[in-house]
């Protein structure tokens, strides 16, 4: 989570677009990070149905609109 915020607040602050692209990029790997992180959790968390449903939730509130 740090390396997301750390890569945001970069990004706010910078002036040049290459700076831009460099932050945003550190954004999306500390994005990406924090999703695994996620979803092993969720793995060790819950168990049968309910892990299903855990991650299965995602899917089902774009499914919505």
């Amino acid at each position: 989570m740090a390396i997301f915020t750390v890569g945001g607040a970069l990004a706010s602050c910078s002036s040049h677009p290459w700076a831009l692209v460099a932050a945003r990029l550190l954004q999306g790997v500390g994005g990406g990070l924090v999703n695994s992180q996620m979803i092993g959790t969720i793995q060790d968390v819950f168990t049968g149905h309910s892990r299903a449903r855990a991650l299965g939730l995602g899917d089902h509130k774009r499914c919505e609109r």
